[in-house]
């Protein structure tokens, strides 16, 4: 008898350890390509109100080895403030956001670098639930970082808390003010006077205006409220003093705006904003169709006089519901402007009359039309946008298997899907399409007018620049005969829209000259194939060709 229940004992102990070991989320037998995160609470419930005291690993090989929980920490082992993050996300999903701050064992803040990213305490930990393709975040920022504005970089893991396997992350930077993110002059309680009264300061549209972190525009849309809010510093660190000189700064660029003068080049809205990022902003979040865009966790700053201090759309930021993913407010449909309005929206977060009236300025729908142009045929090209997707969907792996066997949603509706694939593979291959179809629409109805540049014609050369020889060999001259231009960026992209070269030419005014681009000189080797040579000023494209390495 105590034999038999040895045997039985000893026959469930082992059933138990396969089951164990069976589990592809366990430590023992997890492995994976990307860097792992390993939480720990210590017995300590993770709240929503306020970081409690954790410890965290990363393990982050270099070498080629994969990661595995268990392994020794050796990209960050230390403290870390943790709480989840989020609004509508945190109630309606499972899978939650975590905000982290790395800290000193004495609890202050401690600058690092994780995952390789520029040193920091500010951090976010996002889990892409809704978004089953995991990617419409990391893309959108990595479109908008190409375009030359800052968005928080990405760093795909994966992430156990306490043992417990949370599927697929996204390691992201927070935005705030700093020296490699948001990068304005940083305001102190004594800067309230003078050139440091002026700068920086990061506002934002977003749902969670109590009053008293912000205040209300004076320019209703459809009878509702506007409302600005101070973001960093955030309105308890400011003085009265600095919320008066940002708010007042705001009242002119939308007094100005609305005037009947708005357009003068001088005292209009070009002397308060920053319109190259306007224009950006603008043309990313309408290639995203995202519906919360404008209006919600909108970001913008403004820097020292001394230092430009204009107005500046961004970072770009939340973009989980773009890209054809929403059912609601015609989020699906490639075709329409975002910027027009949430119709069946009933929020009270209107979009500010700003779009719209900066489109009634000619000067600004021809420069936007240019630059649309520009990015076109390079970064926001069609091989490029789907190129930036596949290189995304490589770089997770075997990570997408692990993190929908952990989130079972694949054939699930939900909320706000409107497109249910049934796999993962399906999921991509619908952004895919979608992205195609939204450049095309925006190809054909974006405003403006570029002259000498007509997307559905082949490239024109322009009368006062000429590429020669071409095909190439070893170096390609430029040929300059025009003084309109105070300064040229002179980029070659390859057919995926792969910056290849850039250089900025100083223009030396009255003069004709040429410039030879010695690509070997730059270390630069290109393959034999076709290339395409922009030459932009201000962000406007005053020549575009092909060239051919032979």
């Amino acid at each position: 008898m105590l034999k038999f229940q040895w045997r039985f004992e000893s026959f469930f102990l082992v059933l138990i350890l396969l089951l164990f070991f069976i589990d592809g989320t366990k430590a023992q037998t997890f492995e994976s390509e990307l860097p792992v995160v390993v939480i720990n609470t210590n017995g300590k419930v993770i709240s929503h109100d306020s970081k409690i005291t954790a410890t965290m690993g990363i393990i982050m090989n270099t070498d080629g080895t994969l990661n595995h929980p268990d392994d020794p920490f050796n990209n960050y082992s230390g403290t870390i403030g943790i709480e989840y993050r989020g609004q509508a996300s945190f109630i309606l999903f499972p899978k939650k956001n975590f905000s982290i701050e790395t800290r000193n064992t004495d609890g202050t803040n401690f600058n690092t670098s994780l995952m390789g990213l520029p040193a920091e305490n500010d951090w976010i930990l996002y889990g892409p639930y809704t978004d089953k393709t995991l990617i419409r975040n990391a893309l959108t920022f990595s479109l908008g970082f190409k375009t030359g504005h800052y968005g928080s970089r990405c760093i795909f893991s994966e992430l156990f808390i306490n043992d417990n396997y949370l599927g697929l992350y996204v390691l992201m930077e927070k935005i705030k003010i700093d020296k490699n993110r948001v990068r304005i002059s940083k305001l102190d309680p004594d800067d309230n006077g003078g050139d440091s009264l002026t700068g920086g300061y990061i506002l934002k549209l977003d749902k969670e205006f109590d009053g008293l972190n912000g205040w209300t525009s004076k320019f209703k849309v459809a009878g509702k409220n506007v409302n600005i809010m101070y973001h960093d510093p955030k309105y308890a660190d400011l003085t009265a003093q600095q919320k008066t000189y940002i708010k007042g700064y705001m009242d002119n660029f939308e007094a100005i705006l609305n005037g009947p003068n708005f357009a003068d080049p001088v005292n209009g809205y070009r002397k308060y904003i920053d319109v190259n990022s306007f224009i950006d902003y603008f043309l990313i979040n309408e290639l995203t169709r995202n519906v919360d865009s404008y209006q919600i966790s909108a970001f913008f700053y403004k820097q020292r006089d001394s230092k430009g201090g204009k107005l500046v759309m961004g970072p770009l930021w939340d973009y989980d519901y773009g890209w054809g993913l929403c059912y609601y407010s015609s989020g699906y449909k490639p075709n329409g402007w975002i910027k027009d309005g949430i119709i069946d929206n009933v929020d009270d977060w209107p979009i500010p009359f700003w779009w719209d009236k900066l489109l009634q300025d000619e000067s600004y729908r021809n420069q936007l039309k240019c630059r649309w142009i520009e990015l076109r045929a390079t970064i926001l090209s069609d091989n490029s946008v789907l190129n930036t997707i596949d290189s995304m969907v490589n770089v997770m792996g075997s990570s997408i298997d692990r993190n929908f066997n952990k989130w079972d949603i694949i054939n699930e509706s939900v909320p706000p899907n409107k497109y249910i694939a049934g796999s993962f593979e399906s999921e991509v291959q619908y952004v895919k399409d979608w992205a195609q179809d939204r450049l095309k629409w925006m190809d054909e109805n974006l405003y403006g007018d570029c002259p000498g540049t007509n997307l559905n014609q082949p490239l024109q050369t322009m009368e006062k620049y000429n590429v020669y020889p071409n095909p190439f060999d070893d170096f390609v001259t430029v040929k300059i005969q025009t003084q309109e231009y105070p300064s040229l960026n002179i980029n070659i992209s390859d057919v995926t829209g792969r910056l290849m070269y850039n250089e900025i030419l100083p223009y030396r005014m009255g003069e004709s000259y040429e410039y030879s681009i010695r690509l070997a000189k730059n270390g630069i080797n290109l393959p034999s194939g076709i290339y395409l040579l922009t030459i932009t000023s201000n962000s406007q494209i005053v020549y575009i060709n092909k060239i051919v390495k032979r």
